[in-house]
């Protein structure tokens, strides 16, 4: 059975080197992808293939979440069909695209299985959380069902903050995970599905905060954890796909987004995969499926 995992990064950009750019300030394994897409159109080394995508889509303005997302998320040009960037969390006219679109739909038509691995704190639960990300949207929209953050020691799912620090931060008990754990836990639940999407923010975050400090801390973490994440997918034979939807941690002079291009990786498990052919984010959910067609 042919498997995606698909970890999505919020916030990050192939940027160039200098100062405020802190994938250059220590040797960070995706800063080497990152260094090669800067000169060439793409990156192929070691069964993980790279290119960069447009994050503002062809439309001018600042790349935002909301529209970018939902672009990825469904194959169609959200920034063109609302006509400019949307920032935060999807409207009513983007909801309408999810609800119709979802990439967690499409799959579910293809009778596959898509899981959001992500671990939902109990205000989701509650209804509590007015505002839902496209991500979570998507996921609803395919029939897919919030997991708890309680799952976590069942190894269930994973929080954004893979260490769970921030959530013992807040009160809760749970176990610290390494970034081997993490990425070991998030593999073991993308065994179960043919699609499994995993989000993580911090990096916009950080990209937002200005802080160097707390920019490295979050690289070091990350690069870690998808360092793992490539050699675990290789080996248990799940396409492993890594994208962003807009430019900010990698140039940290801006508090706003950037415009500059994201990184578009995938690993290579035989074949000619049709992931290849994605040049522009829109390509994604279109490329995935096919992936699974073939």
């Amino acid at each position: 059975m042919k498997k995606i995992l698909f970890v999505f990064l919020d916030g990050v950009g192939i940027g160039k080197k200098k100062d405020s750019n802190p994938f250059f300030k220590k040797n960070f394994f995706i800063s080497k992808i990152f260094n090669t897409l800067l000169k060439e159109s793409y990156f192929d080394v070691d069964g993980v293939f790279a290119k960069k995508l447009k994050a503002t889509n062809g439309i001018d303005g600042i790349p935002q979440s909301a529209t970018n997302q939902a672009t990825i998320f469904t194959g169609i040009d959200c920034v063109k069909y609302y006509g400019g960037h949307k920032s935060g969390f999807p409207d009513k006219k983007l909801k309408e695209i999810l609800k119709r679109e979802s990439i967690f739909l499409k799959l579910k038509n293809l009778g596959l299985n898509a899981h959001f691995s992500n671990g939902f704190t109990p205000e989701y639960f509650e209804g509590k959380r007015k505002r839902l990300s496209v991500t979570t949207l998507s996921s609803v929209y395919g029939g897919d069902k919030f997991v708890s953050i309680f799952k976590i020691p069942e190894r269930k799912c994973l929080f954004h903050d893979f260490t769970n620090i921030s959530l013992n931060i807040y009160g809760y008990n749970f176990p610290i995970f390494d970034t081997l754990t993490a990425s070991e836990v998030l593999i073991e639940i993308s065994k179960n599905y043919h699609f499994t999407l995993y989000e993580f923010f911090l990096t916009d975050i950080a990209g937002h905060s200005q802080d160097m400090e707390f920019a490295l801390t979050i690289l070091e973490l990350l690069d870690t954890f998808l360092y793992n994440l490539i050699f675990l997918s290789k080996k248990e034979g799940i396409t492993l796909v890594i994208t962003s939807d807009h430019g900010n941690i990698e140039d940290l002079s801006l508090k706003p987004h950037t415009k500059n291009f994201v990184p578009f990786i995938f690993t290579k498990n035989g074949g000619r995969s049709p992931l290849y052919e994605v040049s522009e984010m829109k390509e994604i959910t279109p490329g995935i499926l096919d992936f699974f067609k073939k």
